[in-house]
């Protein structure tokens, strides 16, 4: 089935001007994407994915609910992008059979649907690069802070045999390539 265009009256008169700060942004350094960061402000120490504290210093709730390891690179990389701030997240679980109980999930604000979709033409050139062993995308969440829309991203259509662990594997590799990523594509739709 053909999709048709947008209609003009349905589009963003401002949508490059929205991306375009956005790249603008990504090329500026951040410090510290962690506001509890233990590092000295001005220091000159910049926080790196690997940061023993990120699991703690990223949570609202540190002590109880630490970003979990494998949903960390990921969850990392959104707090150091200027216009998507993670909100939730989970690396996904199995249950006591070994089967896939609860699947991962990273929730973000963000202040402009352009956002949200730069992120998920970055997950679709992800999986069809091969570089994702399953489809993720992007969705509206219904919860959240009602001034700001929350999406979720997730996977999508997953075979009867889907394994956790390489579910992980594509969070992790998402976390390393997103910032890159992300901009690569905001560029590109500037260039159209």
């Amino acid at each position: 089935m053909y999709i048709r265009e947008a209609p003009a009256s349905f589009r963003d008169p401002g949508y490059k001007e929205v991306i375009k700060r956005f790249v603008e942004a990504a090329g500026q350094p951040v410090e510290r994407p962690c506001e509890s960061c233990s590092r000295p402000q001005g220091s000159g120490e910049y926080c790196s994915r690997p940061c023993a504290h990120a699991a703690q210093a990223l949570s609202s709730e540190p002590q109880r609910y630490p970003i979990e390891p494998n949903v960390l690179p990921l969850v990392f990389s959104f707090a150091r992008l200027h216009y998507l701030q993670p909100c939730w997240s989970c690396e996904g679980h199995n249950d006591g059979r070994g089967q896939l109980w609860k699947l991962p999930q990273v929730w973000f604000y963000t202040c402009s649907s352009c956002y949200a979709h730069l992120v998920g033409k970055f997950l679709w050139e992800m999986k069809t690069s091969k570089l994702l062993s399953y489809e993720w995308r992007v969705n509206l969440c219904a919860f959240g802070d009602p001034g700001c829309a929350t999406y979720i991203i997730e996977p999508a259509r997953l075979p009867d045999d889907a394994e956790l662990r390489k579910l992980q594997l594509d969070l992790e590799v998402m976390g390393r390539c997103c910032e890159a990523g992300i901009t690569a594509v905001a560029y590109r739709l500037l260039l159209e």
